[in-house]
């Protein structure tokens, strides 16, 4: 009987400690690619930034790093491109992240 006792006891410690490997393995972090709701929002938040800033008048008159470390303020996950392309559709600036 004793041996019984001792047996059922390591298979319910074994299976506590199987059953919260399973709940650890399941809480892992997975990063996610962001809404489209999300980047539209966060683009009109950039350009608003860089339209208040001056950001883009600096940028049309020769200095393009304004520009340049509004896009690199952005999270890591948005991938961002910024042309100013004039009436006759020739690009006059561009600056990516």
């Amino acid at each position: 009987m004793r041996g019984f006792a001792i047996t059922l006891d390591a298979v319910i410690a074994i299976s506590f400690f199987l059953f919260a490997m399973i709940i650890i393995a399941s809480q892992s972090y997975r990063p996610h690619a962001p809404g489209a709701i999300y980047l539209k929002q966060l683009t009109l938040d950039a350009l608003t930034v860089m339209e208040k800033s001056g950001a883009i008048d600096r940028a049309l008159e020769g200095n393009p790093s304004a520009m340049d470390e509004i896009l690199e303020a952005t999270p890591e996950l948005a991938c961002m491109e910024v042309s100013i392309i004039d009436s006759s559709g020739d690009v006059v600036l561009e600056s990516a992240k």
